[in-house]
C-alpha cells in the first residue's frame, strides 16, 4: 500500500520529525493557531521538496547521459558539484523547517514527537530482527 511516498517524508528509513507531528496516534493537543501555522509550513515545504526533487532528478539524468556519451570528467564533476549542492539545499531547508516547526510546538510537545519517532525506530528494528 505505501507504493507512493508522501513527497514531504525524507529518505526511507529515516524517520521524518515534521511529519511526525501529524501522525494520528501523536496527541499533541495542537491549538487553532497552531495548527494553522504549522499547516502553513507543511505546503509551502511540500512544494520546496518537490522542486529539489526534480531537480535531483534532472540532475541525475544528466550524470547517466554523460556517462553515456562518455563526456571528459570535467564535465561529469560540473554536474556531481551541482547534484551535491543541490542534496546539501534539500538538507538545508529540512533543518529550517524543523527549527520553525519547533518554535510554534511548545518543549512538551516537541518532546512527545521525538519519543514517538524513537518508539517507531524501535518497533520497526524488532520487525526487522524478526525477519532476519
Amino acid at each position: 500500500g505505501m507504493a507512493e511516498p508522501d513527497p514531504s517524508f525524507g529518505s526511507v528509513g529515516q524517520p521524518d520529525l515534521f511529519e511526525s507531528i501529524w501522525a494520528p496516534e501523536v496527541q499533541l493537543g495542537l491549538s487553532p493557531d497552531q495548527k494553522s501555522k504549522l499547516q502553513v509550513l507543511r505546503d509551502a515545504n511540500t512544494a520546496k521538496v518537490k522542486a529539489h526533487q526534480r531537480e535531483i532528478q534532472r540532475l541525475v539524468a544528466e550524470v547517466s547521459n554523460q556517462m553515456g556519451q562518455h563526456a571528459p570528467d570535467s564535465d561529469l564533476q560540473v554536474t556531481l558539484d551541482r547534484l551535491k549542492a543541490e542534496i546539501r539545499a534539500q538538507q538545508m531547508d529540512k533543518d529550517s523547517l524543523l527549527d520553525a516547526a519547533q518554535a510554534v510546538l511548545t518543549p512538551n510537545q516537541s518532546a512527545q514527537v521525538v519519543l514517538h519517532i524513537r518508539d517507531g525506530m524501535r518497533a520497526g528494528f524488532k520487525k526487522w530482527k524478526a525477519r532476519h
